[in-house]
């Protein structure tokens, strides 16, 4: 084998590498993204900033939701977003609080899809509501 066809085939296996790596999508959304909105309402909490942290070399999240914490794991390909086994601490916390938590909770339980919009992921039910609005952090 000549050092053209060799330098060809290395940029071949290059090439299939990316490709593998962004079919499986779940890297876009890495990260940590602070709730702004829930239904369409701008999240206000006096203690904890909600937020979703997606890592998508594990495929696990970590979230606080307004006061507890949540973990559990995720897929995301195609747009389509599936959250699962979520795990969460149950902690009372103050009234207005805990109403934002609720919401997050339920908003989440019904995530199906999701679309990420410059700095912004957006959250969908199966009918394509949109549940949730969330901002990347820097």
């Amino acid at each position: 084998m000549n050092g053209n066809m060799k330098k060809l085939i290395a940029m071949a296996m290059i090439v299939v590498a990316g490709l593998a790596v962004l079919s499986c999508g779940s890297g876009a959304i890495d990260g940590k993204w602070t709730i702004s909105t829930v239904n369409g309402e701008t999240v206000k909490t006096v203690e904890k900033v909600p937020y979703i942290s997606f890592n998508g070399a594990e495929g696990r999240i970590n979230a606080c939701f307004g006061v507890n914490t949540a973990n559990g794991s995720y897929t995301y390909e195609n747009g389509k977003l599936g959250i699962d086994n979520l795990m969460m601490t149950m902690m009372a916390g103050i009234p207005q609080d805990m109403e934002v938590e609720n919401k997050v909770r339920e908003a989440v339980g019904n995530v199906a899809s999701a679309k990420i919009k410059g700095n912004k992921l957006l959250l969908y039910d199966s009918a394509g509501k949109e549940l949730m609005t969330l901002v990347k952090e820097q």
